[in-house]
């Protein structure tokens, strides 16, 4: 019986092609209905030492050799190299410098956590929002969401002559004042850096203001600090005018 190989037409190692009767053999005697390389019967869309025709053999720098529809292609890169570009002209070009779970600064400054997904371009993955005035995680809102512990609510009353704010919502609540509103804005609970003390401060005439000055400005009595704001525009943050 005699054994058949599938593949495309088979072709001498000459130009000759040779005829479907079998009439081209390798050296155990079988049929080649691929090509006869010298002695050997190959498929040229595969063999990466004959891809294309006889002797055309692939070399691919810092990676094993494949055969593609007879055409060399890049196989497996050698440790340490990556293919980025998929040219095998110059095979794995690339070093894979890439390393996971290293630190690495986001596209908005903060620092961040190298992945290695795809290893020609790492990326850099931003860590969670946290009280620090700034954009950590790089969706242009500076704090936001609930940061246990970051900022406080300011309720607005009304009494004694004049609006009052305070972060006791009892206080704002209870005469001699009636609460308009309940977090009316918000100040950073602490002294996050780029953030000043923001006072509440008791006249001679028993009027309040405000100020981010410890000495009520020299014409008031400090009742303590409510929280802590920005003295400059800062991250897209609401202008406080004078209380």
């Amino acid at each position: 019986m005699v054994a058949l190989l599938l593949g495309s037409a088979c072709a001498s190692s000459s130009t000759e092609t040779a005829r479907r009767d079998g009439a081209t053999v390798d050296d155990a005697g079988t049929e080649c209905f691929l090509t006869l390389c010298g002695s050997v019967c190959v498929d040229p869309t595969t063999d990466p030492s004959n891809c294309g025709g006889c002797g055309r053999s692939c070399v691919v720098a810092n990676a094993s050799a494949e055969c593609i529809a007879g055409e060399c292609a890049v196989g497996t890169c050698t440790g340490g190299f990556r293919d980025c570009d998929g040219d095998p002209l110059n095979g794995c070009e690339a070093m894979d410098s890439c390393v996971a779970g290293a630190a690495c600064e986001t596209a908005c400054g903060s620092t961040g956590t190298t992945t290695c997904a795809d290893a020609c371009a790492p990326s850099c993955a931003p860590p969670a929002e946290s009280c620090n005035l700034a954009d950590d995680d790089c969706d242009g809102q500076c704090d936001q969401g609930a940061i246990p512990g970051c900022r406080v609510g300011v309720h607005r009353a009304r009494g004694e002559g004049s609006h009052f704010y305070s972060t006791n919502l009892a206080e704002a609540s209870n005469a001699p004042f009636t609460l308009e509103t309940a977090d009316y804005f918000f100040l950073y609970a602490a002294n996050v850096p780029g953030t000043v003390a923001f006072y509440r401060c008791l006249k001679g005439n028993g009027r309040r203001f405000y100020t981010t000055s410890s000495t009520c400005e020299g014409g008031g009595t400090s009742e303590g600090i409510l929280g802590h704001l920005a003295p400059a525009e800062t991250c897209g943050a609401t202008a406080l005018y004078r209380l």
